[in-house]
């Protein structure tokens, strides 16, 4: 039995750029067809704050990782992808 099948909500906390490494292709997909909701963080909305904070390169991935996400479906109708701001200190 798989685990979804005993849960009837589950929440994924991740980063966006994980989504984006070469073996790590396929879990979006994976995570849609079972219903898992997402909750990711970017700690800040401008792009020269996240490459600062986050390496070179990561806001750039980060909303290319959302567009793949949107296009599965998150963000619309059943699923929803939260990406709250947690501002650095």
């Amino acid at each position: 039995m798989h685990c979804f099948a005993c849960f009837s909500d589950i929440i994924a906390r991740t980063n966006l750029t994980i989504f984006s490494e070469k073996t790590m292709e396929d879990v979006g997909e994976f995570y849609r067809d079972h219903r898992v909701e997402l909750v990711a963080s970017l700690p800040y909305y401008l792009e020269v704050s996240v490459d600062r904070v986050c390496g070179s390169g990561t806001y750039k991935k980060s909303i290319e990782v959302l567009k793949r996400l949107n296009n599965l479906g998150y963000g619309f109708q059943r699923f929803e992808l939260f990406v709250p701001n947690c501002p650095q200190s």
